[in-house]
C-alpha cells in the first residue's frame, strides 16, 4: 500500500514491547522481526522518525509528521533483534526498562503466569492462592481437563478453558500488588505448576552487559519503567516513590548517566494518578509516557504523553493505521 504523506499538526509516539515470535503471546506483546523491519520502512516513508525527547518541539519535515518509537519493559530481544533493525533503518527509539528485572533470574510476572497456566503440560486439578499476607484466598478449578488454545489471546471474548479463565482473572488481581507480594504469589504458582527451571531464553529480560550496550547504541536511549512493574495508582504514595525513584537511581548507577524519561506500567488512565505524576516530576524526570491514544503537541502535558499501541501487523496494516492516526 503506497500512501502519500500529508501535512499534519502534532506528533505521534508508537508503543512496542517485543520483537520476537514466541510460541504463545496471550498479551499480544510481540511483533515478528520481519514485520518490525516492515514497520520501520513504513515509518520512514510516511513520517519523520524523531527522538522521544524532541517529539513535542519537532516540526513536520516536508509534510511528514514527527513519530517517536518506544519500547516498554526491557526484554533482551530489544537489544538482540530490535536494535540492529533500528540502526539499519536509522530510526531512533527509547526503551523503558524495569530496573528490577535487569539480569533477573526470573521472568516478567505476566510471563510466569503464562508459563504456569497456559504452557504447563500437567498440573493439579485445583489451585488455591493467597494474594497477600493475611489477604483473601482465591480458588480455581481445572477439573474439565481442557487445555488452553496456544493461539488464544486476551482480546478474544471467550475463555475456552478454565486455565485461560484463571489466567485472565489473575492478570487483573496481580497487577495492583506490590512487587514482593506479587512475587510470592508467582512463586507459589510455579510450585503448583511444577515449574522448576529458571528463565526461558525466549522470555528473558536484558542483562547488565546488554543494557549497557543498548544504551551506548547510536539509535537507542534507555528510560525507566519502575522497579517491579506494578499498577502505580494502586500503591501508597511512599510505595510509588520507591518504585519511581528506585528505578531511576538503579538505572543511573548501571549506566553512569542521568535517566530522564519514564513510562507508566500498563499506562492506562487508571494505572497512574496525580500523585504518581507529581512523584515522577519530583524524581527529576523530564517526561513520562502513558498508554492512551492521542497526538502529541507542544501543549500536551509532558508527564502524560499519549502513545499508540502497535501489534503484530504487516506493513500494509500499519500504514493504514498510521495514516488514520495521522488524519486524526
Amino acid at each position: 500500500m503506497r500512501t502519500s504523506p500529508r501535512r499534519h499538526t502534532g506528533g505521534l509516539i508508537l508503543l512496542y514491547h517485543r520483537v520476537a515470535e514466541p510460541e504463545r503471546d496471550p498479551l499480544l506483546l510481540s511483533v515478528a522481526p520481519r514485520r518490525f523491519e516492515d514497520h520501520l520502512e513504513v515509518i520512514r516513508r510516511l513520517a519523520a522518525p524523531t527522538p522521544l525527547a524532541s517529539i513535542q518541539s519537532a516540526s513536520p519535515a516536508d509534510g511528514r509528521v514527527p513519530v517517536a518509537v518506544t519500547f516498554d519493559d526491557g526484554y533482551a530481544d530489544n537489544f538482540l533483534a530490535a536494535a540492529p533493525l533500528l540502526e539499519a533503518a536509522a530510526v531512533p527509539a527509547t526503551v523503558f526498562v524495569v530496573s528490577g528485572m535487569v539480569g533477573a533470574d526470573r521472568e516478567f510476572w505476566w510471563d510466569e503466569l503464562e508459563r504456569a497456566l497456559l504452557a504447563v503440560d500437567d498440573a493439579p486439578a485445583s489451585l488455591e492462592l493467597q494474594m497477600s499476607a493475611g489477604g483473601p484466598v482465591v480458588r480455581f478449578d481445572f477439573s474439565d481437563g481442557a487445555r488452553p488454545d496456544p493461539a488464544w489471546n486476551i482480546l478474544r471474548g471467550d475463555t475456552p478453558s478454565q486455565y485461560t479463565a484463571a489466567y485472565r482473572a489473575l492478570l487483573a488481581q496481580l497487577a495492583p500488588l506490590e512487587s514482593t507480594a506479587r512475587d510470592a504469589v508467582i512463586d507459589e504458582l510455579r510450585r503448583w505448576a511444577g515449574v522448576t527451571s529458571g528463565v526461558r531464553a525466549t522470555h528473558r529480560s536484558l542483562d547488565e552487559a546488554e543494557l549497557l550496550r543498548l544504551d551506548a547504541h547510536d539509535f537507542v536511549e534507555v528510560g525507566a519503567h519502575t522497579v517491579g512493574h506494578p499498577s502505580l495508582a494502586a500503591l501508597t504514595e511512599s510505595q510509588q516513590r520507591a518504585e519511581i525513584e528506585g528505578s531511576k537511581s538503579r538505572l543511573e548507577e548501571l549506566l553512569g548517566r542521568p535517566v530522564t524519561s519514564f513510562s507508566y506500567p500498563f499506562g492506562g488512565r487508571d494505572d497512574y494518578s496525580r500523585t504518581t505524576i507529581r512523584s515522577v516530576e519530583a524524581a527529576g524526570f523530564d517526561l513520562a509516557c502513558a498508554n492512551v491514544e492521542g497526538r502529541v503537541t507542544a501543549r500536551t502535558d509532558r508527564y502524560q504523553l499519549p502513545r499508540l499501541l502497535v501489534r503484530d501487523w504487516d506493513g500494509d496494516e500499519l500504514a493504514r493505521r498510521l495514516q488514520r492516526w495521522l488524519d486524526g
